[in-house]
């Protein structure tokens, strides 16, 4: 079903444009594409992935990182993530 997604949000970017520009339906055509950018946004792929590959279990230690982050306060949440990461 995860490989579905993508071609199914081509195929209606590719409806969309085909029946606004061709056929000369704008309105039809922008739901389309708007339906294709809604997918697009709710998947899976693209919502929640702040690494590739996903989060992994275990690898951020609370302590380490507010550590972190009091000793960096210019730091984001995700660098302080990156660097326990790496060490």
């Amino acid at each position: 079903m995860k490989k579905l997604i993508p071609i199914a949000i081509l195929v209606l970017a590719a409806a969309g444009i085909t029946v606004g520009v061709i056929f000369s339906n704008l309105l039809v055509g922008l739901a389309l594409v708007a339906l294709a950018l809604g997918l697009w946004a709710y998947s899976t792929s693209v919502m929640g992935r702040a690494t590739p590959g996903g989060a992994q279990p275990g690898s951020a230690d609370a302590a380490t990182m507010r550590r972190y982050r009091e000793e960096h306060p210019d730091a984001t949440i995700m660098d302080a993530v990156r660097r326990t990461r790496a060490e």
